[in-house]
């Protein structure tokens, strides 16, 4: 391995060029959870075990895609025990859960300041033994309250979940008692908005030239 290779490495800018087939967007693929049954919980990431989350507060521009199958394999007879959701955690303790919790529709819950808002949806009502696929994308606006949207397979509605401060810092997968569910094929998609795309690529060309000058002196 070349001397030049070893410093693009340890600088972290392969990182970007893995991506590059992305744009300059940062994708995590992440492990799935098979099986997880009573009262179970499973980090899937957060800012110290994917440090390119970290830093997706209220001064980011862009958007962050969020990809995910739920398979409920099987849940209690009494509703109120159904229990198999996402958690997404904000450092000030506000929550976005997306699943399934006391209810045989799939949810969402937005909770802040201790106080809980609920959207269900009604026309998707999950089926013990499928799999259902969701995409949720928050669009963050820098200084401003942002946006989010989800999406269920096999069904054309945009929902629409409103506004938030989605400053995610954890997301949990998480079940309860007389609970048997997996999460598969996850993924978290990075994207910048254009102008942060500037940024970066300037940023990119000044470490260029400067590796270029380093490795002639």
């Amino acid at each position: 391995m070349t001397k030049t290779l070893k410093t693009f490495i340890n600088t972290g800018l392969f990182m970007l060029f893995v991506c590059h087939s992305h744009g300059l967007a940062l994708v995590y693929d992440l492990a799935d959870v098979i099986n997880q049954t009573d009262s179970g919980s499973t980090n899937l990431l957060d800012n110290t075990t994917h440090p390119g989350f970290n830093g997706i507060d209220d001064t980011f521009d862009g958007s962050i895609i969020f990809n995910f199958t739920i398979t409920y394999h099987e849940y209690p007879s009494d509703p109120n025990n159904i229990h198999a959701l996402f958690q997404f955690f904000s450092p000030m303790n506000d929550v976005i859960e997306l699943g399934a919790f006391q209810s045989e529709n799939w949810q969402i819950f937005k909770w802040k300041n201790d106080i809980a808002e609920t959207l269900t949806f009604g026309s998707n009502p999950f089926v013990e033994g499928q799999s259902q696929e969701f995409t949720m994308t928050i669009d963050y606006n820098a200084g401003a309250l942002d946006t989010g949207t989800l999406m269920i397979a096999g069904d054309s509605t945009v929902y629409d979940i409103g506004d938030y401060n989605y400053s995610f810092e954890q997301i949990v997968f998480i079940t309860g008692d007389g609970n048997d569910a997996s999460a598969t094929n996850m993924s978290v998609e990075i994207v910048p908005e254009p102008a942060t795309y500037a940024l970066i690529s300037g940023a990119l060309a000044l470490v260029f030239v400067a590796l270029g000058r380093r490795f002639k002196a």
